[in-house]
């Protein structure tokens, strides 16, 4: 997924912001709506009767129904914490890349501007010595002889 150019940076895809805040909250709120439905419209245990097999199913019953709300309520905390973790990731991810951007901000003039590589440096340091002057003392008489300048 490419990121566009953004204002004063890059724009990040939406879905990070979508899955971090709003989705994380609409999770929750699902996973409340579920547990609240779970407690309060399932069918109570006395509404089994006093039969003796009755009474065990209806245990049978209530134990179902508190795993199921159980399940349901870590559900809503496996959410809202994923939620929180791609959150964090999110800014994770903003704060390196804005390290990196101001990283290379401050590089960029040394190697924009031509000047102060080491290259030319040592270049002009070794155009100044002897041997490179002897060098073109050398090159421009032999350069004069083939002419017949001497």
């Amino acid at each position: 997924m490419a990121l566009d150019k953004g204002e004063g940076g890059f724009s990040y895809p939406p879905v990070l912001r979508t899955l971090a805040a709003d989705h994380r909250e609409q999770w929750r709120e699902s996973a409340h709506t579920e547990v609240t439905r779970v407690r309060s419209s399932l069918t109570a245990t006395s509404t089994f009767g006093d039969a003796a097999p009755a009474r065990a199913y209806a245990q049978v019953y209530e134990a179902a129904a508190l795993a199921y709300e159980e399940t349901l309520r870590g559900i809503r905390e496996d959410l809202v914490e994923a939620g929180a973790a791609l959150a964090a990731a999110a800014g994770a991810m903003r704060e390196r890349d804005d390290l990196a951007a101001d990283t290379f901000a401050a590089i960029a003039p040394r190697w924009s501007a031509g000047e102060g590589f080491h290259s030319d440096r040592r270049h002009a340091r070794a155009e100044q010595g002897d041997e490179m002057r002897e060098g073109a003392a050398e090159r421009d008489a032999l350069t004069d002889d083939a002419r017949g300048d001497a």
